[in-house]
């Protein structure tokens, strides 16, 4: 039996969908430069994107099998009121959102294939044009395994 993966980010899409309430729009994003360049129509949003890295082949085969760590990056941005120039409100709605994202994914297991997501940690973005940006990011293993066709 194969199984190549990749990681399902519809599936967290969806999941952050039914579970963070706080956030108005959930999305994919080609990139991190696509997600921290665009600037959403409603507050909150977040952008899910995912990379993988292979490690090294444990098991030549047939079947080849190679592990695969994947990083969830989950961009959030809230915006903050007309009035307010140091962000004050929009880091405690950030705050709020982080948690909401935090109860959606930490835990979670895309499948039978993948480990559970844990957190790796988070960073923010430059404060731009009255939106604050951060990134919370959640990792998982998986194992690709594949006898290649003869």
């Amino acid at each position: 039996m194969s199984f190549l993966g990749p990681f399902p980010v519809d599936d967290a899409i969806a999941r952050l969908q039914k579970y963070a309430k706080s956030l108005k729009i959930v999305s994919g994003a080609a990139g991190l430069r696509a997600a921290l360049d665009s600037q959403p129509n409603n507050n909150p949003a977040a952008y899910v994107l995912s990379e993988e890295r292979g490690g090294k082949v444990k098991y030549s085969g047939p079947p080849i099998q190679q592990p695969v760590s994947v990083s969830l990056q989950v961009v959030l941005f809230v915006q903050s009121s007309a009035n307010e120039k140091a962000g004050a409100g929009a880091e405690a709605l950030m705050r709020e959102v982080k948690k909401d994202v935090r109860h959606a994914l930490l835990g979670w297991v895309a499948g039978p294939a993948f480990d559970e997501l844990t957190f790796q940690g988070e960073r923010s973005e430059p404060y731009k044009a009255g939106w604050y940006a951060v990134q919370v990011i959640f990792v998982c293993e998986y194992t690709m395994s594949h006898k290649a066709p003869e």
